[in-house]
């Protein structure tokens, strides 16, 4: 359901039960493009949640299950949650900035489509950040995206089309 008290429900799992090793997936899992949304709720609770281990894995799932669905706009919102304007704690956003980084594994571009994936670009305020970890981790995704955008160029231009023999 998409109704707030469901992600309520949601987040009081995390809080009361986040310790146990399958809850953060369970979570991710339970908020089927809801994710932005239970993002949105979690935020201004960030601080006090404080930096568990459960809490930033439920963030890196989350995210990443948001950038893998390819929303552009859903990603950009974010990238600006993750952002120094964000006002999310430092663990809070290298957490969620993890989540972007199965992008570079190539079963995970294919899975996601070449016009849905996110682009090395789309990191800029991240890459330009003024905290040296988020700098750091952004700009390693972002040079990483752009290595498999230029392997993903090569193969497409060296791609033949199948032979008869082929197609049968």
């Amino acid at each position: 359901t998409d109704r707030p008290s469901a992600l309520a429900l949601l987040e009081r799992v995390l809080v009361e039960a986040g310790g146990h090793p399958f809850v953060p997936a369970a979570i991710a899992s339970g908020l089927y493009r809801r994710e932005a949304a239970f993002l949105g709720q979690i935020a201004p609770r960030l601080g006090q949640l404080g930096a568990r281990p459960e809490v930033a894995s439920v963030l890196t799932l989350v995210a990443s299950a948001l950038v893998r669905q390819g929303d552009q706009d859903q990603v950009r919102d974010l990238v600006g949650r993750i952002a120094d304007r964000g006002g999310w704690p430092v663990w809070a956003r290298l957490a969620a900035l993890r989540g972007f980084e199965p992008l570079l594994r190539p079963d995970v571009r294919r899975q996601v489509g070449s016009l849905r994936i996110v682009r090395a670009e789309t990191l800029a305020p991240l890459t330009e950040s003024a905290e040296a970890g988020v700098k750091a981790l952004a700009g390693r995704i972002a040079a990483g995206l752009e290595r498999e955008a230029a392997a993903d160029q090569r193969r497409a231009a060296e791609a033949r089309p199948l032979t008869a023999a082929e197609r049968t």
